[in-house]
């Protein structure tokens, strides 16, 4: 919903402010924060204890619930002020989705042992080519890197640093720019996991640029100076 706000109603939303959020919220926040701009983020207030006192920075006392630190209350003295303020619910059973398929069509599923790990070489033969790439895994997290095979000093040159990802939780993607031609290699690593083997499914693609140039259609018109 963030992400949707900032890209086509920006400078509409002027605040959020968390009020007793629960244990997993930072968690879930982390995950949902480098999709958001900078100056969304700082419109984001986590709010402590003290919710009550910064609700009323915020909104005047005489038209805040009772309930959240001001002094409106209904007809019937209810604090919380149902008239004016829908309450969320208890979510019907009927709604709940307990099985989520996050596959993409096209995608390969591989098995990679305990302290293992899935290498994918590929061949790249003009510069400035892109590697598409997606993946997620079923249980736990995985190592994800791309190197450059140098035939000069047969010390592969690190593309993408080697780093483990939460693809269990939320479903990797992304682009890279492969400056170089050359033998590419793409690798899943669960060697930190000794006691652990994953299943990841990955769609990769690498995309060469073309020669080919634009077609243009020249389109000419005669002015008519007498009129």
């Amino acid at each position: 919903m963030l992400t949707i706000m900032e890209q086509h109603y920006p400078e509409t939303l002027k605040s959020i402010l968390v009020v007793r959020a629960p244990a997993i919220f930072p968690i879930a926040y982390q995950l949902c924060k480098p999709f958001l701009q900078e100056y969304t983020r700082k419109k984001i207030q986590v709010l402590g204890s003290n919710w009550r006192d910064v609700l009323r920075q915020h909104v005047d006392k005489d038209i805040l619930p009772e309930y959240w630190g001001g002094t409106k209350k209904d007809p019937d003295g209810n604090p919380k002020c149902p008239s004016l303020i829908k309450q969320g619910g208890e979510v019907p059973k009927s709604y709940y989705k307990t099985e989520f398929d996050l596959t993409q069509k096209g995608m390969i599923t591989k098995d990679i042992s305990r302290a293992g790990a899935l290498e994918l070489k590929y061949e790249v033969h003009k510069p400035a080519s892109v590697l598409r790439y997606t993946f997620k895994t079923y249980d736990n997290d995985i190592g994800f890197g791309v190197t450059l095979n140098d035939v000069t000093s047969k010390k592969p040159i690190v593309v993408m640093e080697n780093k483990r990802h939460n693809s269990h939780m939320v479903p990797e993607d992304g682009e890279l720019i492969l400056e170089k031609p050359g033998t590419y290699t793409v690798k899943f690593d669960n060697s930190y996991s000794w006691t652990k083997g994953k299943a990841v499914s990955y769609l990769l693609e690498v995309l060469e640029p073309t020669d080919e140039e634009p077609n243009f259609v020249e389109q000419t018109a005669e002015l008519d100076l007498n009129k």
